[in-house]
């Protein structure tokens, strides 16, 4: 199985897709804005669970079928939480 490319950047935003499927737009200093499919990124204990708005992480990503890249796996840097509390 490819294991697949690593792209280092924020979580811009994410987009419910399906019952339990998620889209993430990657904020990269070297690919722009990217935009990464997680299959079942919605359920508990999914390695994309982890992904929010303002999330900075390492993300694992493979080439998709279409435009979309395919979620593979991530590492948290920072996951920002002051400023999450802060909008809440």
């Amino acid at each position: 199985m490819d294991p697949g490319v690593e792209r280092v950047g924020g979580v811009g935003g994410r987009l419910d897709h399906g019952e339990s499927d998620r889209i993430f737009r990657l904020l990269t200093p070297d690919h722009g804005i990217c935009a990464v499919f997680a299959r079942g990124a919605r359920r508990a204990g999914s390695a994309a669970s982890v992904l929010d708005v303002g999330v900075r992480a390492r993300v694992r990503v493979r080439a998709g079928r279409s435009d979309l890249l395919t979620f593979a796996g991530a590492e948290v840097e920072d996951a920002r939480i002051h400023l999450r509390r802060s909008l809440v």
